[in-house]
């Protein structure tokens, strides 16, 4: 659930829900090499009318390839659904113990984390996040569109074995939070990166500036 305070121009918007179960198949062909496949349906709406249009479909397939026990490769492919258009996903990523403290992983372009071992319970680093997604609207049959692409430094710490708490403070670069009519969309998205003419907003833009988030983190050690 997303909830918005305030009152922009045109953004009538106050909660949005995002239901998303994925089904998924993974094979290890051999010790380096691993093949994953995700059906991707979800039900994005303010849930105000739900019905057979709200549902969208998708899916990919991700290859892993792992050089060593500190460093593999994957590769990821995908399509999706959505109302301002249709999707495409191409990321690709790693992930690189680079030495006792870095570690770099992440799957390019949408995420992306440099961490650095300040302490054995202490992490900092970079982050990048990007989003793009978006939602029906029961008002007129129109849909907001939530893109967002974030550049941060982050702090971390372990409270336990599997416990974990991080504070990060990011700039979005990228901010496009509007209501848009249903016919008006992009001709095609890469990830979270408009291709082609962009639909008009119904609501005015809303200003890129400073995000904060706070987050609590069960893990689970890699065997």
């Amino acid at each position: 659930a997303l909830r918005f305070s305030g009152d922009p121009p045109g953004l009538a918007v106050s909660q949005v829900y995002g239901l998303a179960p994925i089904l998924g198949y993974r094979r290890r062909f051999s010790p380096t090499l691993e093949l994953t496949a995700l059906a991707l349906p979800a039900l994005n709406s303010d849930l105000r009318e739900v019905r057979g249009a709200d549902l969208t479909w998708g899916g990919l397939v991700r290859v892993v390839r792992r050089v060593n026990p500190r460093l593999s490769y994957r590769a990821t492919l995908g399509y999706r659904q959505q109302f301002y258009g249709p999707q495409y996903v191409l990321l690709l990523g790693l992930d690189w113990q680079a030495g006792s403290r870095w570690r770099l992983f992440g799957d390019l372009p949408t995420t992306f984390t440099v961490s650095y071992a300040l302490a054995p319970r202490v992490n900092a680093g970079f982050n990048l996040l990007g989003l793009n997604t978006a939602y029906r609207l029961h008002e007129q049959d129109r849909y907001f569109q939530y893109q967002q692409g974030h550049y941060g430094l982050f702090a971390e710490t372990y409270l336990s074995s599997h416990w974990v708490v991080r504070a990060t403070v990011a700039y979005a670069v990228t901010r496009r939070l509007g209501v848009f009519a249903k016919n008006d969309q992009w001709p095609a998205t890469l990830d979270y990166v408009g291709l082609g003419t962009a639909p008009s907003p119904l609501s005015e833009p809303i200003n890129k500036g400073l995000t904060f988030r706070f987050a609590v983190s069960y893990r689970v050690p890699q065997r």
